[in-house]
């Protein structure tokens, strides 16, 4: 395709979040998302670029193909694991499996939770990636501030947990850790709103501000709900399963279609980024 009919293409493209794909001949060169798809494309053709890499990429770009996301935080995961999928000549980031923090569940020697940037399959469980180690770092509080068993700082201080006792806790609890992880967070609301009642109602008001600030957080994080991928799920199936759902779709608007008389399009065809329910 010549560069003129690209920058149509570029300009054609909705003004939505997702993950847009540059192709040479015959395989994906480069892999970017954007908040704006229309306005981050177009951007490619519309202006002369500083950098060399950069022109070297367009020059080579033959085709372009999106995939519309609900978010810009599902776009920027979406990047993540198609780059790390495709290894795609010009990306020279993200790369790495340190390029997000993920939170690692340990059973041995102690129970544990934590974020780290390197992977160990053989470790413990991984969740993630997250967007910013912020996101992650707030997620292993609050975890803990519902499950204090887990604050192995406080635990030394005031010597209230036995390493015994806090194996038997995180065997009794480790499913609604998982599941606040994945973003599944009906029980552990439900848990934070009879302590904020019981807080209210002994006047410890300080203490039942601190857990409205985390319903707050769990409602947000509820309505997106597929934040995170748990590592146990392999992304390589993870995204094949994508690439069969999206063929299927492809068939059945090529159907649709041929009945109809009018082009197919994928524009909504959404892609989410999902953990297990």
């Amino acid at each position: 395709m010549k560069h003129s009919e690209l920058h149509l293409q570029a300009k054609s493209l909705p003004e939505l979040p997702g993950v847009y794909q540059f192709y040479d001949d015959d395989k994906i060169i480069y892999i970017g998302k954007a908040k704006n798809l229309k306005k981050r494309v177009t951007s490619y053709f519309s202006k002369n670029h500083e950098s060399k890499k950069t022109k070297l990429l367009v020059k080579s770009i033959r085709k372009i193909e999106k995939i519309i996301v609900d978010t810009e935080m599902d776009a920027l995961l979406l990047e993540n694991n198609l780059i790390k999928k495709y290894q795609p000549k010009y990306n020279i980031l993200l790369k790495d499996d340190k390029s997000y923090p993920w939170i690692c569940i340990v059973k041995e020697p102690i129970p544990d939770i934590f974020y780290t940037r390197k992977v160990e399959k053989r470790r413990g469980e991984y969740y993630g990636p997250f967007t910013n180690v912020y996101s992650a770092r707030f997620l292993i509080k609050l975890i803990k501030d519902i499950y204090p068993f887990l604050n192995h700082e406080l635990n030394h201080l005031v010597k209230k947990e036995t390493e015994e006792s806090i194996k038997v806790k995180f065997s009794e609890n480790i499913k609604s850790i998982r599941n606040l992880i994945k973003g599944h967070f009906r029980k552990s609301i439900d848990e934070l709103k009879n302590k904020m009642k019981l807080f209210s109602k002994n006047l410890k008001y300080e203490k039942a501000h601190e857990i409205k600030e985390k319903l707050e957080f769990l409602k947000l994080e509820e309505t997106r709900q597929n934040m995170t991928v748990p590592m146990f799920v392999p992304p390589t199936d993870f995204l094949e399963k994508r690439d069969r759902d999206m063929e299927l779709a492809k068939e059945e608007q090529k159907k649709r279609a041929e009945k109809t008389g009018k082009n197919w399009l994928l524009d909504n065809l959404n892609y989410f980024v999902a953990g297990n329910k």
